[in-house]
C-alpha cells in the first residue's frame, strides 16, 4: 500500500509512529520486516504491534492466544527484533478480541466469582505482554482499549444495561 503523507520532521522527544492494526494472519510474518522498514522510511521513531488474546469462553471466563488468529510469542519477539535492530522504539498495546464478536459482554450482570476469574485471567493477559516487554527491552506497554470499558467501574454491557462490574473493581485494576 502506498501511504500518502506529510513528510515527519524530527523533534527531541516527539513520538512519532505508527500502529499496526491487531487483525493477524500467521502468513503476514514474513512481511514484518519490510513493513517495519517502511514504518522507519517514513520518519517514525515508533512503532506499536498489537498484539490479542481472545475470549474464548463467557462462563467460566477465558481468555487465551488462539493459535492462528493471535501471533505466537516467538512471532512477536521476531517482530521486535527486527524494528529494534533498524533503530525503531517498539510499543505493545496488547488487546482483547472476540472469538464471536460482541459475545463477552451480551449479559449484563455476572456474579463476583466470574469477575474474580475475569480479572484474574485479564491480570495474566497483561504480564505475559509485560513479561515480553521486559525480556526485548521494549519501553512501552499500553493497556485498555475500549473493548474492557465494561470492567471499568461505572461500566455498561453492551445492551446499554449495566455490567454488573463490583464496587471493588477499581482495586483489582
Amino acid at each position: 500500500t502506498t501511504i500518502i503523507a506529510p513528510e515527519i520532521e524530527p523533534r527531541d522527544g516527539f513520538v512519532a509512529g505508527i500502529e499496526f492494526s491487531r487483525n493477524y494472519s500467521p502468513t503476514w510474518q514474513s512481511y514484518y520486516p519490510r513493513g517495519i522498514q517502511n514504518v522507519q522510511l517514513l520518519g517514525a521513531n515508533w512503532v506499536v504491534l498489537t498484539p490479542t488474546w481472545r475470549y474464548t469462553s463467557q462462563t467460566p471466563a477465558v481468555i487465551e492466544s488462539v493459535p492462528g488468529l493471535d501471533p505466537l510469542w516467538q512471532d512477536l519477539r521476531q517482530s521486535i527484533q527486527a524494528a529494534q535492530q533498524i533503530g525503531l522504539d517498539v510499543g505493545l498495546f496488547p488487546r482483547l478480541a472476540e472469538t464471536t464478536p460482541g459475545s463477552a459482554w451480551q449479559e449484563p450482570v455476572f456474579d463476583t466469582g466470574w469477575w474474580r476469574d475475569c480479572f484474574d485471567r485479564y491480570r495474566t493477559f497483561i504480564l505475559n505482554f509485560a513479561d515480553l516487554a521486559e525480556q526485548t527491552g521494549s519501553p512501552m506497554l499500553v493497556l485498555g482499549g475500549p473493548e474492557v470499558l465494561p470492567a471499568l467501574p461505572g461500566g455498561l454491557a453492551l445492551n446499554g444495561q449495566p455490567s454488573g462490574v463490583p464496587s471493588e473493581a477499581l482495586e483489582s485494576w
